[in-house]
């Protein structure tokens, strides 16, 4: 082997080269899951819908993908590692809190799985609800029918949607507020986290949510993982 040359375990060429023609073969990805949180609702796509969309292109291009839960230690987490038959590979992990009841990890677990591959395929699996916190956020507390800003998308489910021209700055009116708990609840993320993410989110686009949501979780669990080692 070339002293230049990286090692093939850092490689990604090849499966970079299949996974761009992979994408190219995606079929439409439905979004046949639904969640209503009262002043909002939006759809997204369920990891069987992703990957009836995807494996095809996947398998005829040499690609697969797994899930995995393993551990360093106490630290559990959740490994997705898209293979190619090179012996390449492009994996991401995001820490999971074992010590959850078994139907909340079960709901954590589903909703990590489905964000992971839709991220490391390079899916869009939900709706932008973005545009939803913040006309909702802008709109006076007795208005009469809500009205579309500009064309709906051809997937959403309602179309009264609607979809401001630019993206809000999150501000952290009583309204945004109860908006962004009810996105939190909706994801099953845990309460102690509220405040941090609201932090957080304070003078950013409204659709960092989705960034700093993973974030905060991973922390949180972390440091409750700490707490819990530190008591024994």
């Amino acid at each position: 082997m070339n002293p230049q040359e990286p090692p093939p375990i850092y490689k990604i060429n090849e499966i970079a080269a299949a996974l761009a023609k992979a994408q190219g073969e995606f079929l439409p990805v439905e979004k046949d899951g639904a969640v209503n949180a009262g002043k909002f609702s939006y759809r997204y796509s369920t990891i069987s819908a992703i990957r009836k969309a995807t494996t095809p292109a996947l398998s005829k291009n040499g690609l697969a993908v797994t899930q995995v839960i393993d551990h360093i230690g106490d630290l559990h987490y959740l490994r997705t590692v898209l293979m190619h038959t090179s012996g390449q590979t492009i994996e991401s992990e995001m820490v999971i809190n074992v010590a959850l009841k078994p139907q909340d990890l079960g709901s954590l677990l589903t909703y990590l799985r489905r964000y992971q591959l839709a991220a490391i395929l390079g899916i869009v699996a939900d709706e932008d609800e973005d545009g939803q916190m913040a006309q909702n956020a802008a709109q006076p507390a007795k208005q009469g029918k809500m009205q579309t800003t500009g064309a709906p998308k051809s997937d959403e489910p309602h179309q009264s949607t609607p979809r401001p021209a630019k993206a809000s700055i999150y501000n952290g009116t009583a309204e945004q507020q109860k908006i962004v708990k009810e996105i939190l609840t909706a994801k099953n993320v845990p309460e102690d986290c509220f405040a941090k993410i609201d932090e957080l989110l304070m003078g950013k686009p409204s659709s960092e949510i989705y960034t700093i949501i993973p974030q905060v979780v991973a922390d949180y669990e972390k440091f409750q993982r700490e707490k819990q080692d530190g008591n024994q």
